[in-house]
């Protein structure tokens, strides 16, 4: 990835509302770019609670998620 495309996904903001919105209107057009907006939220979410036990929850969350999308989709 090129820095500016880096630079660009690590100041894009997600939250699950804005998820449902594009399942909703179809935004996405592939599985990929569902993950990494679901992957973004938990990026972000380790950042800001590296330290505390709403960390500790979150990295267990993304465990499940990825344990479930992989079975489902069978994709990394």
């Amino acid at each position: 990835m090129h820095d500016a495309e880096q630079n660009s996904e690590t100041s894009k903001t997600m939250w699950l509302n804005k998820v449902k919105a594009n399942l909703q209107n179809k935004e996405y057009t592939t599985v990929r770019e569902f993950a990494n907006d679901i992957n973004l939220i938990f990026s972000k979410w380790e950042a800001l609670n590296s330290d505390n036990e709403f960390g500790i929850m979150g990295a267990k969350l993304k465990e499940m998620f990825e344990r479930e999308f992989q079975t489902i989709f069978k994709i990394k």
